[in-house]
Formats: structure tokens, C-alpha cells, sequence
């Protein structure tokens, strides 16, 4: 099948107790580090533990007070210079004409390719580089994808893709949910 850059909204970020533990670190630890390398916002995430995770949803008062209003913003700015106006248009339309609250289900029912559900959970590696021995932490996310292309094909990245998305949260600076904007490669 292959990989595909993607560009999406984090909904949902976990930890494992287990390997917190492991690392030796601490919950500020962990949200100091988060913050830093992947210029996470606390502050737009409910935080609850549960199962032996770390677990951080996205407010359901940004999501759902935000995102058609974003979207009406972001699709623009990336789908017009292609002519897929009409493509996203139509995830616009189906929005305005559904309750906020149904959104998620409507993304999970994975319909339109600019609005999906991202059913291969992207994960990554904080590095606490001021602890002894360098511990890594696996963090898990969920995403709502807003674009994929591809195939695309790389042996190391990280730099480059923060600094898309930190563009991409400048460029949107007026909405919250810009923030949770991560770019990655999925599939």
C-alpha cells in the first residue's frame, strides 16, 4: 500500500503508564517534553488517567466550536491552487448541515478524503535528553485527517515536518485548534 504525508488534527494523545515508568519520568516530565518537541498545548486537551494510560481528548468545546469555521479557513489555502474546491466544499456542506456533536462519527465513517478518521494511530518518540541515559516515551495520537499525498518514502524526519506544522498554526494563528495541527506520514 505505501506512506502518505499527512496533515490532520491530533483529537487524541496516550501514554503508557508502563513506559513512563520505565523512562523514569514524571507527568511534568512527559507534558514539559511534549510541549517543547511537539509545541503541544495542555491547555486544549482534557487530561484523565484510565487503563493504565495518560490519556489527553481534545475539549469537545474546540472541536466542536472551531472546526467548520477553521476548515472553512484552511481548505482554501490548501486545496485551491489544485481546483478541489468542490472536494472540500462538499465536507463543508455535510458539517453545516449535521450536528457538531455527530462530527467525530462523521469523520470515523471515513467518506471524504479531506475529513477522515486516521486509522493507523501515528505515534512518535519523546527523547528526554536532560535525564540520565537519554530515556525515549512512545506517544500515541489519533487524528482527524485534512490532507494526504503520496507515496512518500523517508528515513529520518522530524524537523522538517514541525516546522510545517508550526507554518501552518502561525498561518491560522486565530484558532485554538490550529494548534493541534500535526504533520506526519501515515498509511
Amino acid at each position: 500500500m505505501g506512506q502518505f504525508l499527512a496533515v490532520g488534527i491530533t483529537t487524541r494523545i496516550v501514554v503508557d503508564k508502563e513506559d513512563v515508568d520505565k523512562a523514569r519520568v514524571n507527568f511534568d516530565d512527559v507534558v514539559a517534553e511534549m510541549r517543547r518537541s511537539m509545541n503541544f498545548d495542555a491547555n486544549l486537551y482534557d487530561w484523565i488517567e484510565q487503563d493504565g494510560q495518560w490519556v489527553w481528548q481534545l475539549k469537545s468545546h474546540i472541536w466542536e466550536g472551531e472546526l467548520l469555521e477553521f476548515l472553512k479557513a484552511f481548505y482554501p489555502s490548501l486545496y485551491s491552487i489544485q481546483n478541489w474546491d468542490e472536494d472540500y466544499n462538499v465536507v463543508l456542506g455535510e458539517l453545516e448541515k449535521t450536528e457538531p456533536h455527530t462530527w467525530m462519527g462523521l469523520a470515523e465513517e471515513k467518506q471524504y478524503e479531506q475529513f477522515q478518521f486516521d486509522r493507523y494511530c501515528s505515534r512518535e518518540y519523546l527523547v528526554f535528553r536532560n535525564k540520565p541515559f537519554l530515556p525515549r516515551l512512545r506517544v500515541k495520537y489519533q487524528m482527524v485527517l485534512l490532507a494526504l499525498e503520496g507515496k512518500i518514502l523517508m528515513e529520518t524526519y522530524g524537523v522538517l515536518f514541525g516546522f510545517f506544522a508550526f507554518a501552518i498554526q502561525k498561518a491560522f494563528a486565530d484558532f485554538k485548534l490550529a494548534r493541534t495541527i500535526r504533520v506526519y506520514i501515515t498509511g
